[in-house]
């Protein structure tokens, strides 16, 4: 597994965090239930895998301004745009 999100501005958990909140959201749950939600991998700087109530979620994760954006989704395909 990887350390975390290189491209993160923030420390490591902050990146884990969003992805964990994005995962819940899909549910339409509250981060109530954050500390059930495990990271699995890191496979590399924008994109991670996180446990939750028997699924593995795919996260995909870009940076903005400094801000961490996070989406979770299975099958989901993402094209990021940013302002020039």
């Amino acid at each position: 597994m990887g350390v975390g999100p290189p491209q993160c501005p923030r420390p490591a958990p902050f990146c884990y965090w969003t992805a964990k909140e994005a995962v819940l959201k899909t549910g339409g749950e509250g981060i109530k239930n954050l500390s059930r939600c495990r990271i699995r991998e890191v496979p590399d700087e924008a994109h991670l895998l996180v446990d939750y109530r028997g699924t593995t979620w795919p996260v995909e994760q870009i940076i903005f301004d400094e801000h961490v954006a996070s989406v979770a989704g299975i099958g989901l395909k993402l094209e990021w745009v940013q302002p020039t």
